[in-house]
């Protein structure tokens, strides 16, 4: 059994040193965070500018809804904090051919000739990241790309 992946979209780019304060702030949260009087096995990491990843080890102990109320609440909180919205729906994030990450509205996809995948925000086990940039065609989001 792998890990259990929850993927949070950003509102803007998060930069190298906001990310380095906001993953020290994670990982206490990460040291901390309990499911039924068990703590979890978590970490944190931004994978690019725009997305955070959660991750749980749920070999020992899986995470549940009161404990993923926790997370979110944290997560809201620190957003408040530092001005980033964790939760975006409405946009996705594009990996262009250059390796770089932008982050565009879902009716801007078909104008990037330079876009190599977008985000693919199904993945939620460990061992399908590397499924977390796909192709414009095979993405589940497909169909918002008009």
């Amino acid at each position: 059994m792998g890990s259990k992946i929850w993927l949070y979209q950003t509102n803007r780019a998060v930069e190298s040193a906001e990310q380095e304060m906001l993953q020290n702030l994670l990982e206490e949260f990460a040291q901390q965070w309990m499911a039924h009087g068990k703590s979890l096995q978590a970490k944190f990491w931004f994978h690019n500018p725009f997305l955070l990843v959660c991750e749980v080890d749920e070999s020992l102990w899986g995470a549940s809804g009161c404990s993923i109320d926790s997370k979110v609440r944290f997560l809201k909180e620190l957003g408040s904090r530092y001005d980033i919205d964790f939760f975006v729906r409405m946009k996705t994030i594009a990996r262009l051919s250059s390796g770089s990450y932008q982050q565009l509205d879902f009716n801007e996809i078909k104008n990037h000739l330079s876009l190599d995948a977008v985000f693919n925000p199904s993945v939620a086990r460990s061992e399908d990241m590397n499924r977390l940039f796909t192709s414009v065609s095979a993405s589940p989001m497909q169909r918002l790309f008009v």
